[in-house]
């Protein structure tokens, strides 16, 4: 059973499985050509090691540098990440919630411009999403829409169809954007 999972797990992850097929293959390696892996993994750590373990002669300005290397690239990243990003991103990007048409909106923008699918309306009392319908299909509202909340029972009339809610809607934030930020 645990083998059974053990295999499972192997088979599941590529890092996993690409080490257990490397291992099997110098395995059968061995096996059919005779190469003695064990005796060549012996000598290379052993090279390994006698070339990490030499001694050198190394000016000490040369070790200050290197020591200081790693601080320095990464200050210098740090500074190329300062510099590219925007700080002058426009200050109305951040205009991101109003009360339009009694009703309190919330959107972000997809680029420079409002997000259709990030629109949505709140109820001021409960923060429940509210509901959009048309409130009079004849009759004196004909043509006008109700917005209301599930949960706490708050209504507010809109004086358009539900079908033009958002096109009116963010063509109120693009006139109150241009009210509040773009006039100078």
């Amino acid at each position: 059973m645990a083998f059974k999972k053990f295999v499972k797990t192997v088979y599941s992850n590529n890092w996993a499985r690409g080490i257990c097929i490397g291992v099997i293959a110098g395995l059968i390696l061995d096996l059919v050509i005779g190469l003695d892996i064990w005796n060549i993994l012996k000598i290379a750590s052993k090279e390994t090691y006698i070339f990490f373990a030499q001694n050198i002669e190394l000016q000490l300005w040369i070790l200050i540098v290197l020591c200081l290397l790693p601080f320095g690239i990464t200050v210098l990243i740090l500074f190329l990440i300062a510099f590219f990003e925007n700080p002058n991103e426009p200050e109305w990007l951040k205009y991101t919630t109003d009360t339009i048409f009694g009703v309190p909106w919330y959107w972000s923008y997809r680029g420079h411009v409002v997000s259709e699918n990030s629109l949505y309306a709140l109820c001021p009392h409960c923060f429940n999403r509210l509901e959009f319908k048309e409130k009079d299909i004849f009759g004196p509202a004909a043509g006008t829409s109700l917005a209301y909340c599930d949960n706490c029972g708050f209504k507010n009339t809109l004086e358009f169809m539900p079908n033009k809610i958002q096109y009116r809607v963010i063509k109120e934030i693009d006139r109150l954007t241009r009210i509040k930020y773009l006039q100078e």
